[in-house]
């Protein structure tokens, strides 16, 4: 066992053991770890250092879908060695600040006035760690969640969800669900497959898998962020359920090869198998004492579930997407019914603090966007 990002450790535990490949998923740092050890170690891999910082780096992500002409929010980097004023921001209010280099909308603010722009600037700065910044313009619109597939260049598309999200200030974009298949996918399919090509061939990524973010405004597609995993909020469990594909066995062959297989897979958002979707768990601050769940096996369309701290845990005021403390994943024939179904579920999770209080809430639609 070593850290992560320790990427010297990493090589040297790869040399240790002999390891055949290195492959990660559901998180963006890991990628530099992964590319960088397999380089050392002359395995093959699917990205090339230079790759992995791209696709980890807001910065230099901005800087390479803006040479490729790909459309995203404007934005400026900042520094505490290149500092910049609210006076001298050419940016239209509200925007989003946030670091270049972190994940979970750690250190992430929207501002609609100068007088937090200071604030919000240090906050992004204290959580980076290359100690960079990026102000983007705020697109106002529904964000959808893009998991595709890369083989020579052409993209597969697995999944289109709708990503809704929570922000009761502090929090700020804090994803509640992610919704199979998204509302936007049946109009815009076409052009979302063209622009996970065109991401592709910018990152100079010909195979794996890709994970975006993007923004549905002004009739026109933003890209938020575009990263080369499988992501991190289940989409390992989801997209094998409404897929059929088995995304770990592809991620393991990509491992031992650096190429990806093609798949036989065409994504239509008329025909799906499921409606399903990945519902996040929000709690009030509190310790918690006592937790209970409904049983996947005796409970009609619930696939999994579970929470991700134990009794003792001390749960604070929702910030970023460490304030989640659980997940379920459930299916329906029709979205109405999946929409029904998962109120239904969230409120047979239970959570209790040492008063004996319900520390689970079910978001107000004041503070939802996507919904």
């Amino acid at each position: 066992m070593t850290d992560v990002m320790d990427i010297d450790a990493n090589i040297a535990l790869g040399r240790e053991f002999g390891v055949a490949g290195v492959i990660t998923s559901g998180t963006d740092q890991a990628l530099n770890t992964m590319a960088s050890t397999a380089d050392a170690l002359q395995l093959p891999c699917y990205l090339t250092p230079q790759a992995a910082n791209i696709c980890t780096n807001k910065q230099a992500m901005t800087q390479v879908m803006e040479q490729a002409g790909l459309p995203r929010p404007r934005s400026l980097i900042v520094s505490r060695e290149k500092p910049i004023h609210a006076k001298d921001m050419h940016l239209h209010y509200p925007v989003v600040i946030k670091p270049t280099d972190a994940q979970g909308q750690r250190g992430t603010s929207i501002i609609e006035t100068p007088d937090r722009f200071s604030s919000a600037i240090e906050a992004a700065l204290d959580a980076s760690r290359c100690g960079n910044a990026i102000i983007e313009e705020f697109i106002v619109g529904p964000e959808i969640t893009v998991c595709a597939w890369l083989h020579n260049g052409d993209a597969t598309l697995l999944t289109v969800t709708d990503r809704v999200t929570y922000n009761a200030p502090p929090a700020v974009g804090v994803c509640f669900q992610h919704v199979f298949p998204s509302h936007h996918a049946a109009q815009l399919t076409r052009e979302i497959r063209t622009l996970m090509v065109d991401l592709g061939a910018a990152y100079g990524v010909s195979h794996g898998p890709l994970y975006v973010q993007m923004i549905v405004g002004h009739e026109q597609l933003y890209f938020v962020e575009g990263s080369c995993r499988v992501g991190g909020g289940h989409e390992d469990s989801l997209i094998p359920l409404v897929t059929g594909i088995n995304i770990t066995d592809l991620l393991i062959d990509l491992a031992l090869t650096g190429r990806a297989a093609p798949l036989d897979y065409s994504f239509d958002p008329q025909k799906v198998k499921h409606h399903a979707l990945v519902n996040f768990i929000l709690a009030r601050p509190g310790s918690i004492t006592a937790q209970s769940l409904p049983n996947p096996d005796t409970t009609e369309e619930l696939v999994e579930n579970g929470y991700y701290y134990r009794e003792g845990y001390e749960q604070r005021t929702i910030v970023n997407a460490l304030g989640r403390i659980g997940y379920f994943i459930c299916t329906a024939p029709d979205r109405e019914t999946l929409m029904q179904r998962a109120r239904t579920l969230y409120e047979n999770h239970h959570v209790y603090d040492d008063t004996g209080k319900e520390m689970i809430f079910w978001p107000d639609d004041p503070h939802m966007i996507g919904r």
